[in-house]
């Protein structure tokens, strides 16, 4: 009988060892943009526009009129700008296309065709990471990239 109870706790043991150690998908997380070769004064307002993916900027679903030092900090690092947002509409997902604007600059970004590469983690149960870009287009530009470690891309000037 002990055996039989032996047995039995070590294949509780293995099944939930197993369970634990499993891998799972990791999910498509917020995507950051940052600008290079710009002055804080040409990035004093951004002007966000979201649109239903593929449909060629003609179904806007959201927009945002964003101003730095209320929406938005600028850091410096080099020539790159980094956006520290306190706004989540500073971040884009994969689903839809955008229109970015800078009006000091008078310059503009179109996003289509955000992919991300989907991988897989050690999830213990729980979905922790994050799945890093693999493409998207700038301007009809393709971006044929994985960002390791950064989940984000720089729009240049």
């Amino acid at each position: 009988m002990r055996t039989q109870l032996n047995y039995l706790l070590l294949a509780v043991i293995c099944s939930v060892s197993a369970a634990g150690c499993r891998k799972c998908n990791c999910i498509d997380g917020d995507i950051s943009f940052h600008f290079s070769g710009y002055s804080e004064a040409e990035l004093s307002t951004i002007t966000m526009q979201q649109y239903a993916a593929g449909a060629n900027f003609n179904q806007r679903t959201d927009s945002a009129y964003l101003q730095n030092g209320i929406h938005y900090r600028l850091e410096r690092k080099g020539d790159t700008l980094f956006l520290n947002p306190g706004e989540s509409r500073l971040k884009l997902h994969k689903g839809s296309d955008y229109l970015i604007s800078l009006p000091a600059a008078n310059n503009n970004y179109r996003i289509t065709g955000i992919e991300m590469l989907q991988v897989t983690d050690q999830c213990n149960g729980k979905t922790i990471c994050i799945n890093p870009v693999k493409s998207l287009r700038i301007n009809d530009s393709l971006l044929d990239k994985t960002f390791p470690g950064l989940p984000g891309f720089t729009l240049t000037k």
